[in-house]
């Protein structure tokens, strides 16, 4: 199983547009995204995590326009804190994106 977490910090007033955004890009099947769970020491910081048996469909979420539009709504809402994956699939995208 691969995964990937993403963590970000929302202020609390713009949670529920927040959700929205996960809620409507959020990649399709096969990939389980997004779980959010709130972070126990700092209210503000959500962590989203996704997983996925096969590389290919999370490397072509994470290229995908669909990725591009949830991190700009991270950025307009709050802030990105921090992006962890497998390193088979930072891997995959080093190589699509340099080929």
């Amino acid at each position: 199983m691969l995964g990937m977490r993403i963590v970000v910090c929302i202020p609390t007033d713009k949670r529920h547009e927040f959700f929205q955004s996960v809620s409507s890009l959020s990649p399709e099947k096969p990939i389980s995204l997004f779980h959010v769970h709130e972070d126990i020491t700092d209210k503000r910081l959500l962590n989203l995590t996704a997983k996925c048996s096969n590389i290919e469909p999370m490397t072509s979420y994470l290229l995908s326009e669909r990725f591009k539009a949830l991190l700009g709504a991270i950025n307009a809402l709050g802030s990105l804190e921090e992006i962890r994956m497998d390193k088979s699939i930072q891997a995959s995208l080093k190589d699509r994106t340099l080929s």
